[in-house]
Parts: C-alpha cells; structure tokens; sequence
C-alpha cells in the first residue's frame, strides 16, 4: 500500500492533467501556428530587373524618345499580354496570374489576374483584326470562357510549353496603372541634351554616346537581349554573287560595317522552323529578279550592310535604295531584287511573320544587333523583357 507521500505526488499529477483538460475545452489559446509558408517566386527573374535607388509610388521615368520603338514602348507599358517573357525568354504572369494544360496538351487553361477584364470581355476583344490574325497564325482553334476569371485556349498542335502567341502584343490587355511609369522626355535634337536636361532612360546602340554615358558617375549602362536579326530577304528567282551566305561575310560585316553591338548571326531561326504553319502555296515560277536592293529609311545598320552587299557584287548595274519601311514588303513582290531588314530575333507568331513576304523568297542571315540602356541611378527599378522592352518593375 503506497504511503501518504507516493499518494499526495499521485493527486497533483492527476489534477494537472484535469486542469489541463479543462483549460483545453474552455478555449485557452490554442498551440503556437506552425511557420508560414515560404514566399512565392517573384514573378520577375532578378536578372531581369534593373534595381533603382527610388521606391516612390508615383515617380515619372522619363525616356528620350530616338525612335518609333520608344514611343511604343511607353504605350505598351499599358497594356499586358497574358504571359510575358523576361530578358531570358522565360514566362511570367502577366494578364494571367497562372495556366495549366490537359493531358493532351492542346487544351490551356488561363486564370485571370485581379486587374485583367472578365474573360468575356477578353474573348470580345480578341475577335478584332490584329489578335484575331495572331490567334488564327499561331493555330488556336477557339478561345472560350469558363467563367469570369477563368479562359480556355484550345490550340490545334499540342505544346509542351505555354504558347507564345499569349505573349504576343496584340493580345495585349489594359494594365494596373498605378506605381511609376514611363513618360516621354522632351524632344532634343542630341540625345546628350536629353541626358544632360534629366532625361531617366535612352535606348541606344551608338558607340559615342554609350562612352559618354559611362564616364558619367549618375548613369549607368545595361546590355539588353540580343533582340533584331538584319538578313537579306531575296525574291523568287533572286541572286547576289557578294558571298551572302558565307560565315566570313557575316564576320566581316558584324566587325567593320556595323557601328553598333553586333554579331554574326546565329542559328536557330526562326523562319527555318516553320512545319506547323501548314503546307507552303506552290510559288508561280518567276523570271530571274532583277531591280535594286532595298532597305528602310531611317535605319543606318540596314543602309551600311546594303552598301556593303553592292559593293562586293559583280553585278552590273546593282544599286541599294532606301524607300519607307511601310513600303518594303510590297516592293520585294515587283519592283525589287530582294531588301536588307531587320526582323525579330524571337517571333512569337512565325507564321504571321512569313506572310509578308513573296511565296518562295529565301532569307539570308546576317548579323544581329542589341541595344543598351543608359538609365539614371536614382529612378524607380526596371524590367527587361525578352525583346529588350523596358517596364516599371513594379507589377502593373
């Protein structure tokens, strides 16, 4: 039999546990959380963000406009495709916060994020021309809502990857306009005024004023994306004896003709893999193309390759002409020999692209160029997406 001290040690131990019974139905608070879970990804890769010294909400980044590309970019920092890519070409929400495909991989499912319109009203909006054309290029079959938040996209080739046509600016969708964003500087007739005015950013590939801007201690310069391939687009039945399509030519031009950053072309390409945009139209024959080499106005790189081609040709009477780039692609189907242009390095629609050329035109290669960005120190942080478009870091 257990003595008075084994029975009395017995009783509290009994009642500690009665009590902590009790307390536990009363409601007592409750055992501490488990740890929070840990923070998503961000949705913009750190290599692809250039890090400001400002984080006002509602700071103007003021870009000097040099080209139609710029005053671009700003309008399109209103807008946001449903995927977009980062300067690495990988894919990040943008009008859609996720996707997912079925089984067959022909089936992709977009929810929407907060800011994006109802996915009716998106459904409504692609029937316009221009995304209607980039759905219909890229072998969508339909796109339909599943409810307000929610679309499908059902293509007619399975993809392992999300489709790149919903990258595609004429997808585009109004964007969250709050946080910093991008306005257009001044207009002044050297881009070193802009600067020197407080200019925030310029896009540039000139030599002298990438120089000038790094001796400058509140600059700074960031490569962007290699981004344009110049090629040699030759109608049917079209020749040039310069070498076009030799890698020494390529080398040689990218050293010494053109005065930018740029580089012997390099495969892939993108108009060599082509399979899914259906079988090609039989091209008429032609009789041997005869006529100038084209190139657009207003682009130097273009006019200095051009120049070069003419030149190495043993062709009599061979010349290079420069006519407005709006007027480019119906020229090469009468009037021309074939045109020096640049095309994207990334086509997220192939089969858009190669619409606008004669049935049965080569592409030659080239070299491809980038651009850099002279951005001021103390302005809000930036994102470089896959063809060297600059946003606001900030989601929009």
């Amino acid at each position: 039999m257990p003595n008075n001290m084994d029975r009395a040690a017995l009783t509290r131990a009994v009642g500690q546990a009665l009590a902590a019974l009790v307390a536990v139905a009363c409601g007592s608070p409750p055992p501490a959380p488990p740890p929070p879970a840990p923070a998503p990804p961000p949705t913009i890769r750190a290599e692809c963000v250039v890090a400001g010294e400002a984080a006002g909400d509602s700071a103007a980044i003021t870009l000097a406009a040099r080209s139609p590309d710029d005053s671009a970019m700003v309008r399109r920092q209103w807008a946001l495709p449903p995927v977009r890519l980062d300067c690495t070409g990988k894919p990040s929400p943008g009008a859609a916060k996720s996707w997912s495909p079925d089984v067959s991989g022909r089936s992709w499912t977009l929810v929407l994020a907060e800011s994006a319109p109802d996915a009716g009203d998106i459904v409504a909006r692609w029937r316009a021309p221009a995304p209607a054309e980039a759905l219909r290029s890229a072998g969508v079959r339909w796109v339909i809502p599943l409810d307000l938040r929610r679309l499908v996209v059902e293509l007619e080739q399975p993809s392992t990857t999300v489709p790149a046509v919903l990258s595609d600016p004429a997808l585009a969708l109004p964007a969250d306009s709050a946080g910093p964003a991008l306005v257009l500087a001044p207009a002044a007739a050297d881009p070193r005024d802009a600067l020197e005015r407080g200019a925030s950013v310029l896009r540039t590939s000139d030599p002298d004023l990438l120089a000038y801007a790094r001796r400058k201690t509140e600059l700074r310069v960031v490569a962007l994306p290699w981004s344009r391939t110049y090629a040699l687009v030759l109608r049917p039945g079209a020749t040039l004896s310069a070498g076009s399509d030799s890698a020494a030519l390529r080398a040689g031009l990218a050293k010494d003709v053109v005065r930018a950053e740029s580089r012997p072309a390099e495969p892939p390409f993108w108009w060599q893999a082509t399979e899914t945009c259906g079988p090609a139209p039989t091209a008429a024959t032609a009789p041997p193309a005869t006529g100038p080499l084209l190139y657009p106005d207003g682009d130097s790189v273009a006019a200095a390759i051009a120049a070069r081609l003419v030149a190495l040709s043993d062709e009599p009477g061979l010349t290079a002409r420069r006519v407005p780039r709006g007027a480019i692609d119906s020229l090469l189907t009468r009037d021309a020999r074939g045109a020096v242009i640049d095309l994207p390095k990334v086509a997220l629609v192939p089969c858009r692209e190669l619409r606008r050329w004669p049935v049965g035109s080569k592409v030659v290669p080239l070299v491809e160029t980038r651009e850099s960005a002279v951005i001021r120190r103390s302005i809000p942080a930036l994102a470089i997406e896959y063809d060297g478009t600059l946003r606001p870091a900030q989601a929009r």
